[in-house]
């Protein structure tokens, strides 16, 4: 959490290791698991995601506060245009003869809708307040280029 002397940031001395948890997503369905011994690159979210309400819905589940798997079937809906009913009819199976699970519940496909919804929302939002600062800039340096 952000806050205290240090405003969120801290400082990992050389040559020394930590932690960090953090909340994520799986944004290519079907492609493995991510594993400890893979290597790993840090981007910006907007050089590997291009449509808004993706990065949008992406920083909801940064904040650690959006149940994981809502968050990972609106993930999926948006990145890999899945279907809700293909989401509903994803299932986890099990050794030993044991039936499939489902792999999001009810619930969580609702949540995951409703996710989705406000990513829209807080796109659309972002989009029309940097076209009014655009506007607004565009009048200002026009009214300046006309004074005398």
């Amino acid at each position: 959490r952000a806050g205290g002397a240090g405003c969120g940031f801290f400082s990992i001395p050389p040559e020394k290791t930590v932690s960090v948890p953090y909340t994520s997503v799986c944004l290519e369905h079907g492609k493995a698991e991510p594993a400890p011994r893979m290597e790993y690159r840090m981007v910006p979210t907007e050089e590997m995601v291009k449509d808004p309400a993706l990065q949008e819905l992406l920083l909801l589940v940064a904040t650690g506060r959006v149940n994981q798997q809502a968050g990972q079937a609106a993930a999926w809906h948006l990145a890999d245009k899945m279907s809700w009913q293909e989401l509903a009819a994803k299932s986890v199976k099990h050794l030993g003869g044991a039936a499939p699970t489902p792999y999001f519940n009810q619930a969580e496909l609702q949540y995951a809708s409703q996710l989705v919804s406000i990513a829209h929302a807080r796109a659309r939002n972002r989009e029309e307040s940097t076209e009014t600062a655009s506007t607004t800039k565009s009048r200002t340096e026009t009214g300046r280029s006309f004074e005398k």
